[in-house]
């Protein structure tokens, strides 16, 4: 029970049932990260016209910021005991 007399109940619920389908397609460029890099970094020099220090450096952001993304995926959560 908190201080202002709110009591928090936390009830998760298992369903066993499809709740949305996911299609991947070959040719997209999601579905192939180099190439999704690489369409990025077109955007960043022929689209927006950005130098090179400036497309690197948001690249290098982009990069990280996908790892980042995918790394969280692969941790494994650790017990609290």
């Amino acid at each position: 029970m908190t201080a202002t007399g709110i009591v928090l109940v936390v009830i998760a619920v298992a369903v066993i049932a499809v709740l949305a389908w996911y299609l991947v397609r070959q040719g997209s460029v999601s579905a192939n990260k180099l190439r999704a890099a690489r369409w990025q970094w077109h955007i960043y020099r022929d689209i927006e016209k950005l130098g090179l220090a400036a497309s690197t450096w948001y690249m290098g952001y982009y990069v990280w910021h996908a790892v980042n993304k995918r790394r969280t995926k692969w941790q494994v959560p650790r017990s609290s005991g």
